[in-house]
């Protein structure tokens, strides 16, 4: 007997098979296409101007104080906006202000603010050397080039127990999603964030 190898014009059982997964494949594609058009993904957050402060600060009791901060950007800044916060644990974190005397200038030459940032990182990685740290830069060269920035200098006229724990500077409002409390067996300040510890108090390490 011979066995006839003539196509009969009717689809094999595979190629339903196949035929139907790809039907499926496509309907599900279409599908989670429409999803995301209909809810697209949020923004990301705004990310305000740059913020450059010393996120350690070692305090004797008693003592008179000052640093300094900066908020740089590439649009114009307002000064009446620079805010410096406390962080207050015993609450939802919520922020009050610190007790802190601020005053501010404005820098507007880019040439100008490099020079008082690329002096700031320089004495920021000098003091992590004289503090037997390896001496490792973690500073580079600003990624940026700033056309503003804000100058600000925090003073106090004698430092107490009081004003340990962690603070913030902020360029203006705080808002909701930035009073989110981190739990951290090893907490690490955010990029506006630094601690002040007082000889003799309890460090309050906590953001």
């Amino acid at each position: 007997a011979v066995v006839s190898t003539q196509s009969t014009g009717m689809p094999s059982p595979f190629d339903i098979i196949w035929t139907t997964s790809k039907m499926k494949l496509f309907l599900l594609f279409a599908l989670v296409t429409l999803a995301a058009a209909r809810h697209p993904r949020p923004r990301p957050p705004h990310h305000g101007p740059a913020i450059f402060v010393r996120h350690h600060h070692n305090v004797g009791r008693n003592e008179t104080y000052e640093f300094k901060f900066a908020i740089a950007g590439k649009k114009e800044l307002n000064e009446t906006e620079v805010k410096l916060y406390k962080v207050n644990r015993d609450s939802e974190p919520h922020f009050e202000d610190a007790k802190f005397n601020i005053t501010s200038e404005t820098l507007s030459g880019e040439e100008e603010i490099k020079e008082w940032l690329d002096n700031f990182k320089e004495k920021a990685d000098k003091e992590r050397e004289d503090k037997d740290e390896g001496g490792k830069r973690r500073h580079g060269p600003p990624r940026h080039r700033f056309k503003y920035a804000i100058i600000g200098t925090a003073s106090i006229a004698s430092t107490s127990c009081d004003n340990a724990g962690p603070y913030r500077v902020h360029y203006g409002e705080i808002r909701h999603d930035d009073k989110r409390r981190h739990h951290h067996p090893h907490p690490r300040p955010p990029r506006d964030g630094f601690y002040i510890d007082i000889e003799d108090c309890d460090t309050i390490e906590f953001f």
